[in-house]
């Protein structure tokens, strides 16, 4: 069997080789995170603190879903609002703007941001997901 150093400088050749060209090295770790028993190294590289801890992990995802539900709804607020009194609430909640000057392009620049959020939104269900799927929740469909 093999040490550890080897195993350790056998995978550090393979990346070094990988390291010159960004498609490899993202086909490298996709690879990798579809292998069964690599996925599982991949998920303890990316997150130590959660690996050992379904604890922590189940606490994560909530957080994740929570900060999800609050880009989710503050997107929507930006993206499609259901009055001219309403977006001027919001507008003045967060840009601070409006109070003291009419600045054009504010309804774009608030779309702008609502559609930021709804990404981030998207993000934050995948970094669940991605938890999930590491401590074993889910599996990969």
């Amino acid at each position: 069997m093999d040490s550890v150093d080897d195993v350790v400088d056998r995978l550090a050749g393979i990346v070094r080789s990988s390291l010159d060209d960004p498609s490899k090295v993202f086909s490298l770790i996709k690879s990798m995170e579809k292998h069964e028993t690599l996925s599982r190294l991949v998920f303890a590289i990316r997150h130590p603190l959660l690996y050992g801890s379904k604890f922590l992990g189940l606490l994560y995802v909530l957080m994740q879903f929570l900060l999800s539900a609050l880009f989710l709804v503050t997107g929507l607020l930006l993206v499609v609002p259901s009055s001219e009194e309403e977006f001027q609430e919001v507008m003045y909640q967060f840009l601070d703007l409006l109070t003291k000057a009419n600045v054009s392009g504010l309804r774009f620049l608030a779309f702008l941001v609502g559609l930021a959020l709804l990404v981030m939104c998207v993000n934050s269900l995948a970094n669940a997901g991605e938890v999930m799927q590491g401590l074993g929740v889910t599996e990969e469909g």
